[in-house]
Order: C-alpha cells, then structure tokens, then sequence
C-alpha cells in the first residue's frame, strides 16, 4: 500500500522564521555557501530623492540599508547584479544564489529590506513600511552604491528578485514607474515568481521565471502581462518561463518537503521544490546575464 506525501503544515510562521536566522547565522559563518561576504551600508533612494517619506524623522527612510557584497576572484572591473529577498527575508538559497553569480564572475548585492526597518517577514501582512515600491527604491539605492566602487563596471548592473522582491523589481524597472525618476538604470532584470501586473512595460530586458502550478503567484497573470509585451508600442518584450508542474519556492532546497504557508489573507500557500525547474533556473540565468551583462 503506498503511502500518501504529507504537506507540512506550520501555522506559526515564526517557527519557520527561528530556523531561518540560524541558518542564516551558518551561512555568514561558513564561505563555502558564496565566500566570504562583506556587510556594507547605504541609503534607500527614498532619502536621497528627498521624497515626503523622508522629510519625517520617524520615517524608515532615515536608516541605513545593508546588504551582503559577495565579489569574484580578481581586482575586476566586473559586471554585478543586486539580490531582493522574498516576503520571509534573507533566506540561505539566495547566498547560495549569489554564490553561483559570484562563480560566474559577477558582484552581488543581496539587498536586506526588512531588519532595517524592524521587520523579519511580511508573508502574513501588509506591511506599507517594506512595500515592493519601496523596496524598489531599495535597489536603487543599491544600485548608486555599486555603480559607486572601482571593481563594478557602472554600466552593466542587473538586478533578481524572488517573490516579494520579485514584485518590487517589478516596479523598479517598469518604464513608466520609478524608473522615469532615475538617470542611472539597470541593465537587465529577472524575477522568480512574482506578482505580474498585466500593464506593465519595460525598456530593459527582463526575465520571469515561475512554476505552472503555484497558487500563490499565478502564471496565468505573467503570461498576460507578457502578452501585453509584446504587443505594446514601445518598450522590450520580456521572456517568459512557465515551468510545468512546479509550485511556488521551486528553486528553495529547503522545502524539498512541501510545505503550506498562510498568506495576508489568511490562504494556504503551497511551496514546493523542483529540482528540474532548479537547475534549468540556473542555466537560464547564466545565459540571460551572460547576454545581456557581460561583454
């Protein structure tokens, strides 16, 4: 008789936050995830904008953000990509994802949007103070900061996004969003199952990369809003990859065993690793930067 795969169902999302911040801690502690990391302090563009958010001394906008620099061998000049986090936070998988960037001779920036701000997660709330707009000046401010040191080529910077961060990458490089506020623009832009929004255009090549089943993000919203690509006046079209069979987090090793996770709205969320869609992931995101970062 064959046994039925159990979904692990954890209704206290701070159990699931514990055991982050320890393997976090392994992960700062141990090189061998992406070498050695460097924490480095910068300003969201929020401030440097002078925008409203900024004029209050209570506003968040006042603190620093930090993020993780991982570099490749070599004095450089290299291309570099920013890393945003989910709505869980800095997660081992995305040092283990700058780690592959750095192999592959890329800076990376893995951008912490939330502990500045007094924030662990935001998987079951709304939080305006760490919105995916605001993390999109986030990575502008990351974005200054790179384009700033000696080892980055100021010109060829990328940014990725998973999730929540995918979302707010979303909005940094749509081209009549925040971008249109900005001489200094990325390069090039991918995201792991974000939240399409269907009237979005972009000027720079983007990549999107989501599971055909996840009834978080769903792949129905990215398919329109690249069909909505393609057959706008302006702007690039973006390139579409719909992995069939694979859920939400399928490119997290960690959840090997699926999980259910409960959303703002109080739904069960399913996530799920793909080994499959995985290692596909990374030769897309090889080939994608390669073509549009290197030289």
């Amino acid at each position: 008789m064959k046994k039925k795969k159990m979904l692990k169902w954890l209704p206290n999302p701070l159990l699931i936050q514990l055991l982050g911040v320890i393997l976090f801690s392994v992960v700062l502690i141990n090189p061998g995830f992406s070498g050695p990391l460097e924490l480095v302090h910068f300003k969201s563009y929020a401030e440097i904008l002078g925008s409203s958010a900024a004029d209050s001394d209570s506003s968040p906008d006042l603190f620093p953000i930090w993020g993780h620099l991982g570099r490749p061998e070599g004095k450089g000049p290299f291309p570099a990509v920013i890393l945003m986090h989910g709505c869980g936070g800095i997660r081992p998988p995305h040092f283990q994802w700058a780690g592959i960037l750095n192999e592959l001779g890329y800076v990376t920036l893995t951008i912490d949007s939330f502990r500045p701000r007094n924030t662990l997660r935001v998987c079951n709330n709304f939080a305006r103070v760490t919105s995916p707009p605001q993390r999109a000046l986030d990575a502008y401010g990351g974005l200054s900061f790179l384009q700033s040191q000696a080892y980055v080529i100021p010109d060829r910077v990328g940014v990725i996004g998973w999730s929540h961060g995918g979302i707010a990458v979303l909005h940094a490089v749509n081209r009549s969003g925040v971008s249109a506020r900005f001489k200094q623009q990325f390069k090039a832009a991918a995201t792991f199952y974000p939240w399409c929004m269907t009237d979005r255009s972009f000027e720079i090549p983007l990549l999107i990369l989501i599971g055909e089943s996840d009834n978080w993000t769903p792949a129905e919203l990215c398919e329109s809003l690249s069909d909505h690509s393609k057959n706008a006046v302006s702007g690039i079209p973006l390139e579409l990859v719909v992995y069939p069979n694979a859920h939400h987090s399928f490119d997290d090793p960690q959840v090997k065993i699926p999980y259910l996770l409960e959303d703002a709205l109080g739904k069960k969320r399913l996530l799920k690793y793909d080994q499959d869609a995985h290692l596909d992931s990374i030769k897309r995101i090889e080939i994608f930067l390669e073509k549009n970062l290197a030289e």
